[in-house]
């Protein structure tokens, strides 16, 4: 939230999530919206273990699409 919105708010009395919650989505921004969505999920930890898959592949995918990217310079389709 931009800080000329939580004044705003912070004008009107509202001091917690749950105020803003009250309102509803009236009066906030798309992404004042969006964290509200997601505020619980963003706060849950995801286990290590997760995370390490998550990398690996990501690493996998990084390293298809350099290749593929390399093989379509080396073809003049770069």
């Amino acid at each position: 939230m931009r800080q000329s919105e939580a004044v705003k708010h912070a004008e009107r009395g509202l001091r917690t999530l749950d105020d803003l919650r009250a309102l509803d989505g009236e009066k906030l921004s798309v992404e004042a919206r969006t964290g509200l969505k997601y505020y619980n999920d963003l706060q849950t930890k995801i286990p290590r273990d997760e995370v390490d898959v998550w990398n690996v592949a990501a690493l996998v995918l990084s390293a298809l699409v350099l290749t593929a990217d390399h093989y379509s310079c080396r073809r003049g389709n770069g």
